[in-house]
């Protein structure tokens, strides 16, 4: 399915996250390099998760000048081993791909999930997602 698109018609370039972060809209920041992390993690392959983490960090430095201390876990997948290296390579907010509202554990950032569903679902989500009692009672109840 993949073959069906072209690199350049899916991932955006360096001269276009360039353009965005100029703009003032957008932050880009690090979400790894290989997209490999989650199977290095479940081979306990350590020293090529932190390899990778450091590449895409160098990357946008070199590339966007930016010095990058977010970083979202590829499909969501980490340890305690990768958080720790993670913090010690200077990222202070890692995100997950779990739901539910957030504390103050920067090192565990929940999200939610955005759906063309409209702006009254947008609202109501908001809100459950602001209360950590509302989230909590709603993640038991999610079908």
């Amino acid at each position: 399915m993949m073959d069906l698109f072209k690199k350049y018609e899916v991932m955006c370039t360096w001269n276009e996250l360039k353009e965005m972060q100029n703009e003032g809209v957008f932050d880009i920041q690090s979400h790894g390099y290989s997209h490999e992390i989650p199977e290095f993690i479940k081979t306990r392959d350590y020293h090529n998760v932190e390899d990778d983490i450091r590449l895409s960090k160098f990357l946008l430095l070199k590339n966007l000048n930016k010095e990058s201390t977010h970083f979202a876990w590829p499909k969501g997948v980490y340890s305690e081993t990768s958080v720790q290296m993670a913090t010690k390579l200077g990222f202070k907010a890692l995100y997950t791909t779990q739901r539910g509202a957030n504390t103050y554990d920067l090192l565990n950032v929940k999200m939610l999930v955005v759906k063309c569903k409209g702006s009254r679902w947008l609202r109501t989500k908001l809100k459950i997602y602001s209360s950590l009692l509302l989230s909590r009672i709603y993640s038991k109840i999610r079908l």
